[in-house]
């Protein structure tokens, strides 16, 4: 379940949504683009474990209720890693960050229209907890 939840916890953590409600691919990439300027804390280009860990940490549970543990940040974080950094060199470029971005967007927006509407989001949160 957690596979599955993985690229819903992504796109959901990187809307930037329109007024209406929908999620452009320009703007889920421009999202993790700011994201990533954000994580990289020591400004060096990449994002390493760590610096994933601290943001994962930062997250909490379904409904905010509580913060994720540490079992749970340490997974998530490293099956982040596992489906982004494409050239296994343990570091996320933007590019590489962006590249599973697009991915998962696409994967998400079911009429290829650019656009993931708020009937494909539901579709989308309603497929990750299956």
């Amino acid at each position: 379940m957690i596979n599955r939840l993985l690229p819903a916890l992504a796109l959901i953590a990187a809307a930037f949504a329109t007024p209406a409600g929908a999620q452009t691919r320009t703007a889920a990439l421009a999202q993790i683009k700011a994201e990533f300027a954000a994580d990289d804390t020591n400004h060096d280009g990449v994002l390493t474990r760590a610096e994933v860990a601290a943001r994962v940490a930062r997250m909490r549970t379904a409904g905010g209720a509580r913060p994720l543990s540490p079992a749970q940040v340490k997974q998530l974080t490293e099956l982040w890693f596992a489906r982004t950094d494409a050239n296994h060199d343990g570091k996320v470029t933007l590019a590489e960050a962006q590249g599973e971005m697009a991915a998962i967007f696409d994967r998400y927006d079911a009429n290829h229209d650019g656009v993931i509407s708020p009937g494909e989001m539901a579709e989308a949160r309603a497929g990750a907890r299956r």
